[in-house]
C-alpha cells in the first residue's frame, strides 16, 4: 500500500464495524504481510493489549518454532472464521 492509498483510507468516514471481545486478535494482517494496518481500533474501556512486532515474530520463528507455528495456526483459524462471516454477509447482500 503506498502513501496515497493510506491517505485515501484515512479520509474515509469512520464507522464501527465490530466490537471486539477479550482474547480477540487485531492487526494480524499487518503482521503477516508487513503492510500497514487497514483499520483503526478504539477502546470503549480499559484494555490490556499485547503487541507482537514483525521483527519479534521473525525472531520467534528462529528461537521458538513451536510457539511461532502455534501462533500462525491460531491466526489462520481466526482469519478463516472472518472469511466465513464475510462470505455469509456477501451472500445475504446478494439475496
Amino acid at each position: 500500500m503506498n502513501v496515497a492509498e493510506i491517505e485515501a483510507l484515512r479520509s474515509l468516514p469512520r464507522r464501527r464495524i465490530a466490537v471486539l471481545c477479550p482474547g480477540t486478535v487485531l492487526g494480524e494482517l499487518a503482521l503477516l504481510d508487513g503492510r500497514p494496518r487497514a483499520a483503526h481500533a478504539s477502546a470503549l474501556g480499559a484494555v490490556r493489549c499485547w503487541r507482537l512486532s514483525r521483527a519479534r515474530s521473525t525472531d520467534m520463528k528462529a528461537e521458538r518454532p513451536d510457539v511461532a507455528a502455534a501462533l500462525m495456526e491460531g491466526l489462520a483459524a481466526e482469519l478463516a472464521k472472518r472469511v466465513r462471516i464475510a462470505n455469509r454477509h456477501a451472500t445475504e447482500l446478494r439475496a
